[in-house]
């Protein structure tokens, strides 16, 4: 949901008709404020800002076989790049015996 400065609802994206959609697990908005990436399972959901039509517009949906579920999203500062993490993989460090995981780090250059 996308709410106003009068905190009512302006917009509101429904996916839980999709079978292959998972629940959000991060968002993030970019420097300039003029859009939102949401992560999910495998997936980023891009929503860019319209000033003409004052809403957000969809973008298109970035699919990542494999990631898995992406717990971290961060933009360059300049707004040019974005970063996903994923802890997908688990590594044994074994001078004690404990597992820790290693993440797994996807760098997006275009975001529209």
């Amino acid at each position: 949901m996308v709410y106003g400065r009068d905190n009512r609802v302006l917009q509101q994206f429904d996916y839980s008709h999709e079978d292959d959609e998972h629940e959000f697990t991060v968002a993030t908005c970019s420097p300039s404020g003029q859009s939102v990436v949401i992560g999910s399972y495998d997936r980023l959901r891009v929503f860019n800002w319209s000033p003409r039509k004052g809403m957000f517009d969809e973008g298109k949906v970035k699919d990542i076989p494999n990631l898995y579920t992406i717990t971290t999203l961060a933009w360059k500062k300049d707004g040019s790049r974005l970063i996903a993490v994923s802890p997908l993989h688990q590594s044994s460090f074994n001078r004690q015996s404990d597992t820790f995981p290693r993440p797994v780090v996807v760098l997006f250059h275009d975001m529209s």
